[in-house]
Order: C-alpha cells, then sequence, then structure tokens
C-alpha cells in the first residue's frame, strides 16, 4: 500500500508539532520561567520602633535614651541589575525613616535565576563579603509547601532554616502559603557596623544601670571597677520574619518584619545585653501589599500561557494533524482496494462449453 504524499505532509507537520510541545514544555520553560533580567519590584513598610537616642546618651539625659513608639517607613527596592547565564545580580536596597533619621541599606547578591539561591557570581562582579547561601531576596515559581528552604540574613552573615507554617487562603485573590524564618547572631554587616558607637565610655554607663533589669545591673556594679574607660560594645541582631508567599509566581503578597539589634559589653567573657540600639516592627502597607497581588496575577496569567496553553495548543493541533494523516491515508486504501474486489466478483469460473459460465462444484462422493 502506497503511502500518500497528503498524508506524509500531514503526518510530518503533526509529528513536528507534538515534538514543538514537548520541547516548549520541558527545553524552553525552564529558560522563559527564569528570574527575569528586567526585575524591579518597589514596595513600602510601615510600623513603629525604638531608637536610641544618641545626643540624649552624650548629654547624660537618662529619661530620653530610648525613643519607643515611634512612627516608621521603609521604602525597599529589589532588581536585578544585570544577568550571566543562569545566574542574576540583585540589588536590595531599603531605607528606613524614623523621623529625621534616616538609615539606608543596600545588598548586592548572585542568585541562581530558576532556584533565586544565592551562588557564585561570574567573574569580576563583587557581591557579600561572605558568600551568601540559601534564599536571599524571595522564593522561586512553584515554591514548595515544606520546611526545605533556608534564609540568609545579610545583618548576621547566617544562614537559618525557613519554616512552612502552611496555607492562609488567599490575599487580594491570590492563594498563599506562610513562611517563618528567625535569625539571631552578631552583628555582621560592615555598613551598619559603621554606623554603632564601637566603645562606651565608662562615665556613660554608670547612669544607664537604672533603665537596666536587675539582674543586669548586679552584674555590671559587679564588674565595674573591672571595666575600661573606653568599654568595647558588642552588637546582636535578632529577625523575626513572616512572609506570605504567592504558591504559584513565588512572589510575596505581603510581609512582616520584626527586628531588634542589642547593644552589650562583654563581663568574663560573656556579652550582657544593655539596651536596643534599633528596634522595628514593619509590614507592608495595605497599598502595597495590593500592587504585589496585581503583579504576581499578571505573572500567573504568563506562566499559565507558557507553562499551559501553548504546550497543549501544540500538542492538540499535531495531534489532529496525524488523525487527519491516517484518516486521509486509509480513504486512499479503500478507494484504491475497490476496483480490485469488483474485478474478483465479476470474473467467471470455468465452463464445459463456450457458451455459458458454471461455478465450480465440490466433489460429493461417489453415486450410489
Amino acid at each position: 500500500m502506497a503511502l500518500r504524499r497528503s498524508s506524509i505532509l500531514l503526518g510530518t507537520a503533526g509529528l513536528l508539532l507534538v515534538a514543538l510541545a514537548l520541547i516548549e514544555r520541558f527545553a524552553v520553560v525552564p529558560i522563559l520561567t527564569r528570574l527575569p533580567g528586567d526585575t524591579n519590584i518597589s514596595f513600602d513598610f510601615a510600623g513603629t520602633g525604638t531608637l536610641l537616642n544618641t545626643k540624649a546618651l552624650a548629654s547624660g539625659d537618662m529619661a530620653h535614651v530610648l525613643q519607643k513608639d515611634v512612627p516608621l517607613t521603609m521604602e525597599r527596592q529589589v532588581r536585578v541589575v544585570s544577568t550571566s547565564g543562569d545566574v542574576a545580580i540583585i540589588h536590595d536596597d531599603s531605607t528606613l525613616h524614623a523621623g529625621p533619621t534616616v538609615l539606608p541599606a543596600s545588598q548586592v547578591y548572585a542568585v541562581d535565576r530558576s532556584t533565586l539561591e544565592a551562588t557564585t557570581p561570574p567573574a569580576g562582579v563583587s557581591v557579600e563579603v561572605e558568600p551568601a547561601s540559601g534564599l536571599t531576596v524571595g522564593f522561586p515559581i512553584h515554591p514548595k509547601a515544606d520546611n526545605s528552604y533556608q534564609f540568609y540574613d545579610s545583618v548576621a552573615r547566617q544562614t537559618v532554616p525557613v519554616t512552612y507554617e502552611g496555607a492562609d487562603g488567599k490575599y487580594f485573590g491570590r492563594s498563599v502559603g506562610i513562611y517563618h524564618a528567625v535569625s539571631t547572631g552578631p552583628v555582621q554587616d560592615a555598613e551598619l557596623s559603621h554606623t554603632l558607637p564601637a566603645v562606651l565610655p565608662k562615665d556613660k554607663l554608670t547612669p544607664l544601670v537604672s533603665l537596666l533589669p536587675a539582674d543586669v545591673q548586679t552584674k555590671l556594679l559587679a564588674a565595674n571597677a573591672a571595666l575600661p574607660n573606653a568599654i568595647p560594645m558588642h552588637y546582636t541582631v535578632t529577625k523575626d520574619l513572616h512572609v506570605w508567599i504567592d504558591t504559584v509566581t513565588g512572589l510575596a503578597v505581603k510581609e512582616t518584619a520584626n527586628e531588634k539589634i542589642l547593644a552589650g559589653v562583654s563581663i568574663d567573657g560573656q556579652v550582657v545585653s544593655l539596651l536596643p540600639v534599633l528596634a522595628v516592627d514593619l509590614t507592608v502597607t495595605p497599598h502595597s501589599q495590593e500592587e504585589l497581588a496585581r503583579k504576581s496575577a499578571a505573572v500567573a496569567r504568563q506562566l499559565t500561557m507558557i507553562e499551559v496553553i501553548v504546550p497543549i495548543v501544540l500538542g492538540a493541533l499535531g495531534l489532529v494533524l496525524l488523525a487527519a494523516a491516517i484518516i486521509r491515508q486509509r480513504r486512499s486504501s479503500h478507494r484504491e482496494s475497490a476496483p480490485i474486489i469488483a474485478s474478483l466478483v465479476a470474473t467467471p469460473g470455468p465452463s464445459t462449453d463456450a457458451g455459458s459460465a458454471s461455478w465450480p462444484v465440490s466433489y460429493q462422493g461417489p453415486l450410489s
């Protein structure tokens, strides 16, 4: 049975479309869904905090050393500044406003564009002083609903586990899961350390004692004679983060950040905490939450098109063409075999005389 040219063309086109569907889904999609090189996300926080008033401390005004319940705002911008293959260089910039006080912070990370975990930067690119590990600025698409992630704390320069706390319904129409991370350690960020007093004059310690818990007062008074005139300061940071992550896009729809930096002194080789230099309790503003949810919805639509609709359409068209090729070939085969069958039916069998035709008769045995 010969194959018709049209069937060959249809079948070939169908096979190509099915192959394209598989290639698009399993080879192209991983590339198209990497962190885009033009990523630029900005959002705002608002909340309250406690600040150390260094002017009051220097003047001995102990009643105003700590400024409590100060209204705070913070702007944060996460943007990709360059890409190299699977690696993206990200700037994470934030500015904290506490009245007239402005505290900027900036970090640079190299991240894997698929997993968003910290990775080795390209040659010639400077990032964190210490190599980061784990997640730095966000989650990957289709985040796992488990405890497998880790978070990098840039202030303490350490990586801590992330706990998945379950689904939390929808925020502005987006399904989210809650992830929680807590980090405590010495302040290691050089930029921040430069803004903190390296020493505390001994004559300023005595007025502070009255502001401290009773057990700390006892330790300081007992060690006072042995302390130097310029007491070296030690700083510890504690971060407590909750993020509401879109279950499809991996984008944060909401975030709360509770961060506290405590100043302390070393007594008998042990750091004793004194007062908070900075304590903030911030939440992404409702307006930013809505904007983040809208951005996440737009990304989700793009993902649906790339991951689902395009492969299905290509595969369906390919199968339709294959089916058409098969049907066309079968019809062609039936048309070719019809004259042969007709000629077999019309052909006469052998006869005993030239004027008549008869069908062969089977042998029935001898006549009795």
